[in-house]
């Protein structure tokens, strides 16, 4: 699994925070830090490729 890069605002350490629709067969990705707000609300996706894309996504910056 592809590190999480810090928040480019904050500098704080983020995490994937995954929520399970069962009903829906679906899950929500999102990249949190649950103590400051930073927040990057992300897919919803039956495909497991969706975390990485999610990731891919958190970690570019404009520059690199």
């Amino acid at each position: 699994m592809t590190e999480l890069k810090p928040c480019p605002f904050c500098g704080c350490e983020m995490s994937i925070a995954i929520r399970d629709y069962k009903l829906i067969k679906t899950q929500r990705y999102s990249i949190v830090h649950p103590d400051n707000g930073c927040i990057l609300e992300g897919y919803e996706s039956r495909e497991t490729s969706a975390r990485g894309e999610l990731v891919d996504k958190w970690n570019r910056r404009v520059g690199e």
